[in-house]
């Protein structure tokens, strides 16, 4: 028996069961853009030559281990060797997908490359999930939601808003959704929420 061979099975049988039930959900792994080439390729040789620093995040769900962080570290740890993730993962517990999100969001939104119509979409994503997670009004939430991004409560209005607008897009798998929040089709913000209708 090799040396890698000895090391593999000196591992508990029960990190290899919580790494081979792990479930990628669709919609949270495109909850956030994804990486671009250029740093897609930084991440995937910093892995190959010094492993996974930061452990992804898993939650447990109906039995699952929801993957909720590290899409990219684990894509990439499994084209290379899955033993890469081993003792690199850990559970945070949530109560639903929408607190999910919230998190996401949370520790995202401060250190991804993102577009000025994500940013705003963003944080009036946030407004919607902090009234419904904390069961708040909306001017609560947008209260609040002002504080944590240390923006105007009337641009977080219009984000609540703006985020409406491109949820609907989406529902329908309208692909404008997409151009928009990537800042290529030309629609500007204050021209989506001109047709908003308060619930």
């Amino acid at each position: 028996m090799s040396k890698r061979e000895f090391i593999r099975n000196a591992f508990s049988t029960e990190q290899d069961t919580v790494l081979s039930n792990v479930l990628i959900d669709p919609c949270l792994e495109s909850y956030f853009p994804s990486l671009n080439e250029c740093d897609l390729s930084v991440m995937t040789d910093s892995i190959r030559q010094f492993g996974i620093i930061s452990p992804i995040i898993l939650w447990k769900f109906e039995n699952k281990n929801v993957l909720v962080d590290g899409f990219h570290r684990y894509r990439i740890a499994i084209s290379m060797d899955a033993f890469l993730l081993r003792n690199n993962y850990k559970f945070i517990h949530f109560a639903d997908f929408n607190q999910v999100k919230e998190w996401m969001i949370s520790i995202h939104y401060p250190f991804r490359k993102l577009t000025t119509q994500q940013k705003c979409y963003y944080r009036g994503e946030m407004v919607l999930l902090t009234a419904s997670n904390r069961n708040l009004s909306l001017s609560s939430a947008i209260e609040l939601t002002s504080g944590k991004f240390s923006v105007s409560a009337h641009t977080i209005k219009n984000d609540y808003k703006y985020a409406v607008r491109v949820n609907q897009l989406k529902k329908k798998d309208n692909p404008l959704a997409k151009s928009i929040l990537e800042g290529t089709s030309g629609i500007l913000k204050r021209d989506l929420i001109k047709s908003f209708e308060w619930p």
